[in-house]
C-alpha cells in the first residue's frame, strides 16, 4: 500500500467512526482539511496523518493556520495521527 492509499484508509476509517456515533461529517472538504463536520453545535475540522513516524508540531501549526484563514472558521481542529506526536520543544511536560 502506498502513502496515498494509507492516508485515504485513515480518512475513511475516521469518517466511518464519526458516522457510527451519529456525527455528521464531510470528507475531503478542501483547504487541506480531510474531514469537517459538526457535533454538539461545534464545528470541527480533521487532518489525518497516517505516517510511519510521529508527526512534528508543524502539522498542528499548519492546521491552525488553515483554520485561521477560512471564511467560515471551524471552532475545533483535530489531527488524527496513529503514530503519535513529537513534543514541541517549548511545551511543558504534562
Amino acid at each position: 500500500m502506498n502513502n496515498f492509499e494509507k492516508g485515504k484508509e485513515l480518512e475513511d476509517k475516521s469518517a466511518d467512526r464519526l458516522d457510527a456515533v451519529g456525527v455528521k461529517n464531510n470528507k475531503n472538504s478542501g483547504d487541506g482539511i480531510d474531514i469537517s463536520g459538526e457535533a454538539a453545535s461545534n464545528e470541527f475540522a480533521i487532518q489525518c496523518k497516517n505516517w510511519a513516524n510521529k508527526i512534528g508540531h508543524n502539522v498542528v501549526d499548519e492546521l491552525a493556520g488553515v483554520l485561521s484563514k477560512r471564511e467560515n472558521r471551524d471552532k475545533i481542529g483535530i489531527v488524527v495521527a496513529p503514530s503519535g506526536y513529537q513534543r514541541k520543544p517549548d511545551w511543558s511536560k504534562a
